[in-house]
């Protein structure tokens, strides 16, 4: 029985599964040989050299190992374990004696199954079965992992593309908006064009942000420290004034007690992102209510705003990537549905949660729990 001669690795569109049998003795060789028939194809060694040989230049699915009353064959599970491309391989025991103390030894340094001497026939090839299904679906999810590990990266490098190559020309029509708008600032008729072409601008502008924040947080790089989280709260919640009064919507900072431990910069981006929220779905003449209370040994930071809230159908796809409910910008603002999505990566790598109340006097409130520290005493 020839051995496989394809190379190392999982290949799920071979019809027959390939096995290495280990063993020197010819009559339990003979034996097994008998059962597995033209069922496999079998590879055959006698010591661990020739066995580890095969197992790196041959597509090997399953182990048979005979003989581990000596020393030597377990030695020989041992070398399997030992090398990354072998140490998934299942590897099925057999024995000619009935002590259990060689099998006990034998599980204990990774065998997945035995088979008992002599060989039962449809007990053995069942036994041989479930470790080959096993371990293709082992190979499987590992197969599914890599493909998703890959569209990952694409993702990201996506992400970064985007916001990479497209600032700089954004940057380039903001100056030639500015410039225009200089230059025609006695004429009239121009300025609604380019009050449109500014707000065009700032809508690019919010977009590339967000998938630049989106392909940031596929790699986070936290350092955490004690925050004052009023300081860090108000910090970001001047930057929200002009947009919140110019749709005339209210923005109340409230009492917001205690230190988080936290990043500083990603606590900045949570409130940012929150706040961003609740101004474009915010409708004029409203008000925007930011602070924070204390949740047993966390601090909860909260942005409440009286919006239209979100309708109970549609509440699974907040913090998801991507997810958008059918509420609209009140200020045709851009939205990604990237902004709460990336709150609740940044919490989670800060040892923090999410999360969103709906209030039955309308309105909604987002928050985010990080863990209370003291600020540090010199």
């Amino acid at each position: 029985m020839p051995a496989s001669q394809a190379p190392a690795g999982a290949d799920l569109t071979r019809s027959l599964s390939s096995l290495l049998v280990v063993d020197n003795q010819t009559r339990s060789r003979d034996d097994l040989a008998h059962v597995l028939g033209d069922q496999f194809e079998v590879c055959w060694a006698e010591d661990e050299t020739s066995a580890l040989r095969m197992l790196q230049t041959s597509t090997i699915d399953a182990v048979l190992l005979g003989g581990i009353e000596t020393t030597g064959s377990l030695d020989i599970l041992d070398a399997i374990r030992r090398q990354p491309i072998t140490q998934d391989v299942p590897v099925i025991l057999y024995t000619y004696s009935s002590e259990e103390s060689c099998l006990i030894e034998g599980f204990a340094r990774g065998a997945n199954d035995y088979l008992p001497y002599p060989f039962n026939g449809p007990l053995a090839l069942a036994r041989i079965q479930a470790q080959l299904t096993l371990k293709r679906r082992l190979d499987e999810q590992q197969q599914t992992i890599r493909r998703l590990k890959t569209s990952q990266r694409n993702h990201s490098r996506l992400l970064r593309m985007i916001g990479h190559d497209l600032k700089a020309p954004l940057a380039n029509v903001s100056l030639g908006e500015n410039l225009l708008r200089h230059y025609t600032h006695a004429c009239a008729d121009m300025v609604p064009l380019l009050d449109g072409m500014s707000a065009a601008i700032d809508t690019m502008r919010d977009v590339l942000e967000d998938f630049s924040n989106a392909a940031a947080v596929h790699d986070i790089n936290i350092r955490l420290s004690a925050i004052a989280v009023e300081r860090a709260i108000y910090d970001v919640a001047l930057q929200y004034t002009t947009a919140a009064s110019n749709k005339t919507i209210e923005l109340i900072i409230e009492e917001a007690p205690g230190w988080v431990l936290a990043d500083h910069n990603r606590l900045g981006q949570i409130v940012s992102n929150l706040l961003s929220n609740a101004v474009k779905y915010s409708l004029s003449g409203t008000a925007i209510r930011v602070g924070a209370t204390r949740h047993d040994d966390a601090i909860r930071i909260f942005v409440a705003d009286e919006g239209p809230g979100i309708h109970e159908s549609e509440r699974k796809l907040l913090f998801t990537e991507f997810g958008r409910g059918s509420n609209q910008p009140t200020g045709g603002e851009a939205s990604t549905g990237l902004g709460l999505w990336i709150v609740r990566r940044l919490a989670e790598a800060m040892g923090g949660h999410v999360g969103a109340d709906f209030p039955q006097t309308g309105g909604s409130v987002f928050w985010v729990e990080l863990p209370e520290t003291v600020p540090l005493r010199l």
